[in-house]
């Protein structure tokens, strides 16, 4: 999707390229990580907390 700005009277923004992705997708990318990292340190201590429970057959 482009912008029309040929009504503007100053070239620099007639000429204007939005670098779309580029310009957020690193940040994106970072708070993604972090993101993944909070959850992943979460379970990691749910898991230390209450462990699970081993399951096996009891026999009769």
């Amino acid at each position: 999707m482009t912008v029309d700005r040929s009504y503007s009277p100053y070239e620099s923004i007639r000429n204007y390229h939005d670098r779309g992705m580029m310009k957020w997708g690193a940040f994106a990318t970072g708070e993604l990580s972090e993101a993944q990292r909070k959850l992943r340190e979460k379970e990691e201590l749910e898991n230390e907390t209450f462990p699970k429970k081993a399951t096996s057959k009891l026999d009769d």
